[in-house]
């Protein structure tokens, strides 16, 4: 690990890659919400649907995070022969954290689960 960390440019595009992969997650967290319009059947029904939203938005964000962190510690380092990758892994993945939480807070607020 201690020659990773020193090595800029990898971070960069590791950076860049979970950026990309949080926003999979992201696409995904986003189909499982719009699939199931009805809320009765999330409130009343389907006890597995409220944890399977909450693990695709957990798995996005560790994802997320790791992309911003990475795109943050590397992106003014002059070793780093890629900069552009770490500004987009870095702008990405803050985009990503920043829809997420609002998603995940969305569904909280609407499928209070009754009985």
């Amino acid at each position: 690990m201690a020659k990773f960390s020193r090595d800029y440019t990898r971070q960069a595009k590791f950076s860049m890659v979970l950026s990309i992969i949080s926003v999979l997650g992201a696409l995904a967290l986003i189909i499982l919400l719009g699939r199931n319009l009805t809320w009765p059947d999330v409130v009343y029904g389907n006890k597995l649907y409220p944890a399977m939203v909450y693990l695709a938005g957990m798995g996005t964000l560790v994802f997320a995070v790791a992309g911003f962190w990475l795109g943050m510690t590397s992106w003014g380092e002059a070793r780093n022969e890629r900069p552009r990758y770490s500004t987009i892994g870095f702008f990405v993945a803050a985009l990503t954290i920043c829809l997420t939480i609002s998603m995940l807070a969305f569904f909280w607020s609407r499928a209070q689960v009754v009985g």
